[in-house]
């Protein structure tokens, strides 16, 4: 493995927008052409995996505010005041010119936009400053009015910036790029998703299921880099839990009336806990596929 691999997988990891599945097949596409006959899968998944996780372990608690942070605030800010804001939106910034209007004609009332686009992204993460693309919605906008609202907006919630008020020049902001990954997220049939859910949560999320408050819920390891793995739990017909967890070896489902043995099943897949496949009998739903 050279080190050029490593230090890919460890730059989309800090990038911070993709989940681990989503970061390995990139990867594989990128450097497929230099480790043919190698096992190149197996190669990357391990890396991205491991790089989740030391990106989870040195990543600030939620009670410190990141420059990122501040960053997604200003957005929503911006959003909210009618300036369409995106975030690692299109590859470079002629294709972000080119599909910035589309999402201001999805926008009633915008009356300009910026955004930074993924060389944007990927430069920041990389250590350097992030530059915004930036311009008003029609001929009756000023577009460097817009540039001083954006340039304002990120400056109230402690960002600094450098721009000289030309609409010529992009704005600059310089910033310590720290975006967050989650172990786990829950996601609700009511559309509400849940981020890093404690044991818990998952209890609480339990019995949302059993009041009939959720239909179901998904547990989804982001970081994992082979898609399609989950836990997820909703009521049977007969008013039992019907537990269902997908891992690499296929697709398992179990029937309880026990709810704090189907909390410990769905707990123990969530923090890999060693043993707990045993708090259920399973049944494998996908018989066509051989373990």
């Amino acid at each position: 493995m050279t080190e050029d691999l490593r230090e890919y997988v460890r730059l989309q990891v800090a990038i911070g927008y993709d989940d681990g599945h989503v970061i390995a097949e990139d990867t594989i596409e990128s450097f497929e052409d230099e480790y043919s006959g190698e096992d190149l899968p197996g190669t990357v998944a391990a890396l991205v995996e491991q790089e989740w996780m030391t990106h989870l372990l040195s990543q600030p608690p939620h009670t410190q505010i990141t420059d990122c942070d501040r960053l997604d605030a200003a957005f929503a800010d911006l959003e909210d005041a009618g300036v369409v804001a995106r975030q690692h939106f299109a590859c470079c910034q002629s294709c972000g010119n080119a599909e910035i209007s589309a999402e201001i004609a999805d926008t009633p009332g915008a009356h300009g936009y910026v955004y930074f686009h993924m060389q944007d992204t990927e430069s920041a993460a990389d250590g350097g400053s992030l530059y915004l693309c930036y311009g008003s919605a029609g001929p009756d906008v000023d577009p460097v009015a817009v540039g001083h609202q954006v340039v304002e907006t990120l400056r109230r919630h402690g960002l600094r910036t450098a721009w000289n008020g030309e609409h010529s020049q992009r704005i600059a902001v310089n910033l310590r790029w720290q975006r967050r990954h989650l172990w786990l997220r829950a996601n609700c049939a009511s559309g509400r998703e849940v981020e890093d859910p404690s044991e818990g949560g998952i209890l609480e999320l339990l019995g949302q299921v059993a009041t009939g408050e959720e239909a179901y819920f998904v547990l989804l390891k982001p970081g994992k880099a082979t898609p399609g793995l989950f836990a997820q739990a909703a009521l049977a017909d007969d008013g039992r839990f019907m537990v269902e967890h997908r891992d690499e070896v296929g697709h398992f489902q179990s029937l309880t009336s026990d709810r704090a043995a189907a909390h410990a099943a769905l707990t123990g897949w969530a923090f890999d806990l060693d043993g707990w496949r045993d708090h259920l009998l399973w049944t494998r739903l996908d018989q066509n596929e051989r373990p």
